[in-house]
């Protein structure tokens, strides 16, 4: 709908978002309405067939007849950064989604796996997890959140986190290497990274 905008609805100066009053006054960069000077939004969505010169999608942010200006291909490590912050919306004095967060738990083995790879590699695979997860645990590409044949995964890096969901609680349940099982068996390939998720596939089998 960002084409459909009429020129007199253009913001160029500072606005409330949503028209909340008791949220601060920011220019039209630092929000994600659509009455923006160049009527142009951009979309995360699924690619589910590529037919000759035409491609279908599922979960695109358009209504029938918007141009599409550019596709490109959305790359997880470059494009998803979990501990990415959010400016005035995650400040102390923000105002807080009005919908609450999901409690995410950690069982024993998955706790004691992230902290495997927490001690080795210095990265905080739990907390990054929980971040990700409290703002629901829906599948969705940006967040490489996936539907498993049994619950769901959740991809941090090169790890992936087996979970749950019951109600408003997310239960994770296992923490698994992402390596491909053929890449750790090929012992002729040798890398700090692949002696390290051997050792965790050793400790965990």
């Amino acid at each position: 709908m960002f084409d459909q905008v009429p020129e007199s609805k253009i913001e160029t100066g500072a606005r409330h978002p949503r028209n909340r009053e008791d949220w601060p006054l920011v220019g039209i960069f630092a929000q994600r309405g659509r009455m923006r000077p160049n009527r142009i939004g951009a979309s995360i969505c699924e690619l589910i067939a590529v037919n000759a010169t035409s491609i279908v999608v599922r979960g695109l942010d358009a209504v029938d007849g918007t141009p599409v200006l550019d596709i490109k291909p959305y790359v997880a490590y470059t494009d998803a950064i979990a501990d990415a912050g959010g400016g005035w919306l995650t400040s102390a004095d923000a105002p807080r989604d009005p919908i609450p967060e999901f409690d995410v738990v950690f069982d024993d083995v998955a706790s004691e796996q992230a902290a495997w790879v927490e001690a080795r590699t210095g990265l905080p695979l739990r907390a990054r997890a929980t971040a990700t997860l409290a703002l629901g645990p829906e599948p969705h590409p940006y967040r490489r959140i996936r539907r498993e044949r049994i619950g769901f995964s959740l991809c941090v890096k090169e790890w992936r986190l087996k979970f749950g969901v019951d109600g408003r609680r997310v239960r994770v349940t296992a923490v698994e290497s992402g390596v491909r099982k053929s890449e750790l068996a090929r012992l002729s390939e040798v890398s700090a990274e692949l002696t390290l998720h051997r050792a965790f596939c050793e400790q965990w089998p």
